[in-house]
């Protein structure tokens, strides 16, 4: 995510890293940044909406994926 370029084997990754903790909400979160960093807007919309469908124990969280959800949209 820090360079802002897209992973070579990207879908392998994206896979491996869902896997790994697929009920955390964050997991998606970390996912929709990194699309929404490449320019891959739809993607990222997709797996905010995704992360809003796990639990959240913080309110603030889920608040700003909404945001960014919203941001992303217009």
């Amino acid at each position: 995510i820090q360079n802002k370029t897209k992973m070579p084997d990207e879908k392998s990754v994206i896979e491996q890293f869902q896997n790994s903790n697929p009920e955390f909400w964050e997991t998606y979160y970390l996912i929709a940044r990194y699309f929404q960093v490449t320019g891959a807007k739809a993607d990222a919309i997709d797996n905010y909406a995704l992360a809003l469908t796990k639990e959240i124990n913080n309110t603030n969280e889920a608040d700003k994926i909404k945001s960014e959800m919203k941001r992303l949209k217009r």
